[in-house]
């Protein structure tokens, strides 16, 4: 009885760990973005899809906000992760579907961190040049009395001795009593893949902590230049939101807001768009080993160039199992209908989709996964 109750305590430490959140992409694309796909290391139209990914969220706390604001640099450290994914996010084509990894570490008074293959940050290449770069990422920062960071980006390629695709973005952001700006610059962008394209890309937005309330405001440019016509493509846009993000009962939170977004375009093919997005998230320790979640992302009011956008409401399910200091996130999706069809089993694995209303546990469990650990 003594050896029993010995193994059974053992088994129970192993599960034991904190309610601190891992960061993961697979827990994001549960959980949302609050941003309506506008704003966060998405490739924004005037369409202005909801955005899911690597590129952290508005309206609630979580690790990778340190991709927009590298100030969080300071408040999430010493973990590592590994991510692998069948998901294609809606912004842009296969990027949701590349592995990516990196860490956080505490080096002297300084924090630095070093994320690789984050395809997120470049999608305002096209699609063969963005998941072909390889992007890597350093952020470093510290909290001197006032907590700053700053970041670079750098992803290139070369197709042949004439032909270049590259971007290189930088970015700062500070923390200060309750108010955390950010800024975002990307310089050198050249797409020649796609047609011997410039780009230039900025961004800069603000959250304040208002107790549990978190209002929220931000804008973005991309510009696109066609070099052999001189053609200038400018994509904008601009939002301001409210978010909150309170615990409900022990081990379990809510996160919702309510945001109104506009996204503006030069090309004709892409017409004015403006939403006014609600989401909503929750949380839970199911037990101290395992943590449930859910996201829904509902627009209350959703025109494009006048006219009304068709249902474009979504809800995700997902899951974090963890043990000791390390956690498993994942996310449910569906996988295609043919998933068994001869083409798809020649060409391998299947992009696999969070938001269908199908739900397949057998093949679709682990569309989205990612493996950290915390020290």
């Amino acid at each position: 009885m003594v050896k029993r109750s010995f193994l059974v305590l053992m088994v129970l430490s192993l599960f034991a760990v904190s309610n601190e959140s891992h960061a993961s992409r697979a827990r994001l694309i549960v959980m949302g973005s609050g941003d309506a796909g506008m704003f966060l290391d998405s490739a924004i139209t005037a369409a202005g899809t909801p955005a899911y990914g690597g590129g952290g969220s508005m309206f609630y706390n979580d690790p990778y906000n340190m991709f927009y604001n590298p100030a969080y640099v300071n408040d999430y450290k010493d973990w590592a992760i590994v991510e692998k994914s069948n998901f294609v996010g809606p912004n842009a084509t296969t990027a949701g579907t590349t592995a990516q990894g990196g860490f956080v570490m505490s080096m002297f008074n300084f924090n630095i961190g070093l994320f690789m293959n984050r395809i997120d940050g470049v999608r305002t290449l096209s699609a063969a040049s963005a998941t072909a770069t390889r992007p890597i990422e350093l952020i470093i920062g510290a909290d001197m009395g006032i907590k700053w960071g700053l970041g670079v980006m750098v992803a290139s390629r070369s197709t042949s001795s004439t032909v270049t695709d590259q971007i290189i973005t930088v970015k700062a952001g500070v923390s200060v009593a309750d108010f955390e700006p950010f800024a975002h610059f990307s310089v050198g962008g050249q797409d020649q893949t796609a047609g011997t394209n410039n780009h230039q890309a900025m961004s800069f937005g603000m959250r304040y902590h208002w107790g549990e309330w978190t209002p929220y405001a931000a804008f973005r440019q991309d510009k696109t230049t066609t070099v052999t016509t001189s053609f200038d493509n400018r994509t904008e846009a601009w939002g301001v939101g409210l978010g909150r993000e309170s615990k409900v009962a022990e081990g379990v939170k809510t996160m919702y807001s309510l945001s109104f977004m506009r996204a503006t375009s030069t090309l004709v093919s892409a017409p004015d768009h403006s939403m006014v997005p609600i989401n909503f998230a929750v949380e839970g320790e199911a037990a101290s080993w395992l943590t449930l979640r859910a996201g829904v992302t509902y627009a209350f009011y959703d025109k494009s160039g006048g006219n009304s956008v068709g249902d474009t409401t979504t809800g995700r399910l997902g899951a974090s199992i963890k043990v000791g200091k390390a956690a498993l996130d994942f996310a449910f999706a569906s996988a295609p209908l043919t998933i068994a069809g001869a083409a798809n089993e020649a060409s391998g694995i299947t992009a696999q989709s969070v938001d269908a209303q199908r739900f397949d546990m057998g093949a679709g469990l682990f569309t989205a996964a990612s493996l950290s650990y915390k020290w």
